[in-house]
């Protein structure tokens, strides 16, 4: 299998305390993967790097073996890299369909696509 995305020695912290330390990973494609560890272990802050909402300390990110330098959630989601929030819903006044496509919203006549987006969220 190809390696899709590939990180090597991320590293963030927050007012001196590390959040991410020396993380190094590779996802190949057509694969599926799970982040386990306690609270405070980093998933969550190592997802928001990936999803370009941090800025790594230091480390590198390469996808399809170019290095990438992700600065915002729309780039990430250009590359390919989405997240659904552990939050239930991160926009109170929008469905859970809506949320899980926030960013990446698809529209017909400038109007949110409802159905295309809930044909999506069923796969």
């Amino acid at each position: 299998m190809s390696i899709i995305l590939k990180t090597t020695n991320l590293c963030k912290s927050f007012n001196g305390q590390t959040a991410v330390n020396n993380i190094s990973l590779n996802i190949e494609r057509n694969s599926v993967y799970g982040l386990l560890g306690p609270n405070g272990a980093g998933k969550s802050t190592l997802m928001k790097i990936l999803y370009g909402v941090y800025a790594p300390d230091e480390g590198e990110i390469f996808i399809e073996g170019q290095k990438v330098a992700i600065k915002s959630p729309s780039e990430a989601l250009q590359l390919g890299i989405g997240e659904v929030f552990q939050e239930l819903n991160v926009c109170m006044q929008m469905d859970v369909t809506n949320n899980i496509f926030i960013g990446n919203l698809k529209t017909k006549k400038h109007l949110i696509d409802d159905k295309t987006l809930r044909k999506e969220a069923e796969k």
